[in-house]
């Protein structure tokens, strides 16, 4: 993963998907972190008509001013060989990320989210971006401290092999993973499940299986919330 790239709405999930990035890039071999901020995260839907220029412009600048800020605080948490940038665009959210994901070549987009967040946030849109990613997803919920990581949990259907579908190696060289429990999900209440199963296995990441195969691709948009509101310690590696 030497370039992350990592979407920020100014909201306090996006912040702490600042200071754990920041503090990953200090054990993993990260290149380059770019904060990436779009015009659809923004209030540019409750501005009214009136003096709409203006206040567009306005808005611009008090983003491009608060992505400067983001940017400062990941310079002193990083080390000195990580290069940080930020970058604004005018483009919908997916279509933005989707596009500096091939402009500049990246290896994984780290996303802040939590339970409470507003229609049009960075975090409304995870599971779109995790579907539609050529990259992998990397979703750190808004309390979710890092943890230098040694274990961790992969989600699978009861007798599922997983064998093949998960890059052991990959995770192993960029997590530094040590140690994987396969955990089948079942049950009324899946997400209690498995986090339930994370703790036990003292984990510091769960894995979730690309494509259809993925419990969290197929969550409703309830259940999504649900999620997030139930984990707030562990973060999710969305595969592709």
């Amino acid at each position: 993963m030497t370039t992350i790239i990592l979407p920020v709405d100014f909201s306090e999930a996006s912040l702490n998907a600042v200071t754990y990035a920041a503090e990953m890039s200090c054990q993993r071999v990260v290149d380059r972190i770019i904060l990436l901020h779009t015009a659809e995260v923004t209030a540019y839907d409750n501005i009214s008509q009136v003096g709409w220029g203006e206040l567009i412009t306005e808005e611009q600048e008090r983003a491009t001013a608060l992505l400067a800020e983001r940017g400062k605080a990941l310079i002193t948490g990083c080390p000195k060989s990580v290069k940080i940038q930020t970058t604004t665009s005018e483009m919908p959210f997916l279509r933005a990320v989707h596009q500096l994901i091939s402009d500049v070549d990246a290896g994984l987009v780290v996303v802040g989210v939590e339970a409470g967040a507003e229609d049009g946030t960075v975090g409304e849109r995870v599971i779109g971006l995790a579907r539609t990613s050529a990259v992998p997803v990397l979703v750190v919920p808004r309390g979710c401290k890092y943890i230098r990581a040694r274990e961790a949990v992969v989600l699978a259907r009861p007798g599922q092999d997983v064998a093949g579908l998960v890059d052991e190696d990959w995770i192993r060289a960029e997590f530094g993973i040590t140690t994987f429990s396969v955990h089948s999900v079942s049950g009324g209440d899946p997400i209690k499940g498995v986090l339930e199963h994370a703790e036990a296995a003292h984990a510091q990441l769960i894995v979730a299986l690309p494509g259809p195969r993925s419990l969290f691709y197929r969550l409703t948009h309830r259940d999504l919330r649900k999620a997030l509101a139930q984990n707030t310690k562990f973060p999710v590696l969305l595969l592709k």
